[in-house]
Order: structure tokens, then C-alpha cells, then sequence
């Protein structure tokens, strides 16, 4: 769903379904990331985690961490929070935003 929403707003997106999935997306050199998008909590891994990464291995890349619970504190971290649930709308606004 977010990937079709984001495709239709213009941006290129690499889908990953799993942390393993995104790590090597991340570590890879075909291309850059402007912006990363993660859930907080995944089945197979920690979504800050890969935020850290995604911002170490991207320098100047935009992070946005979904949560379904307020985690004010991580915002500080250099990244955006974007509570669950929310609209297309909210997302693509956020993308939008510095």
C-alpha cells in the first residue's frame, strides 16, 4: 500500500519485507537513499536500528520511523516520527517537510 502511494506520488521505492531485506538494501551501492521509511517494530529486527543505519550509510537521507505507540524521544534522534495510523496524505506532507 505504501509502496503504490509513493509510486504514484513519483518517488522510486526499493520494498523490503524484511529487516535482512532492508539491511542489504541499505549496505548496497546500486543506488542512493534519499529517504528511508521503517516501522519501529519489525518480526525480524529493530527498526530503529536500521534508521541508525540507514542515516550512518546515507548521510543527508531523510528517516521516517511509523509507530503504532508516541516515542517522542526518538524525534531527537534526527529522525521523524509519523504516528499509525495515519493518511497517504500525512505521509506524503512529512516527505515534503525538511
Amino acid at each position: 500500500m505504501l509502496t503504490d502511494l509513493l509510486e504514484a506520488a513519483g518517488y522510486t521505492v526499493i520494498p523490503a519485507s524484511s529487516a535482512a531485506a532492508a539491511f542489504a538494501a541499505l549496505r548496497s551501492k546500486t543506488h542512493a537513499i534519499d529517504i528511508f521509511i521503517c516501522d519501529r517494530k519489525l518480526p525480524d529486527g529493530d527498526g530503529l536500528e536500521l534508521a541508525g543505519l540507514a542515516q550512518h550509510l546515507h548521510p543527508g537521507s531523510q528517516v521516517i520511523l511509523m509507530s503504532g505507540a508516541g516515542l517522542p524521544e526518538l524525534a531527537g534522534d534526527g529522525f521523524s516520527l509519523l504516528i499509525k495510523p495515519f493518511s497517504g496524505r500525512a505521509l506524503l506532507e512529512r516527505l515534503q517537510s525538511p
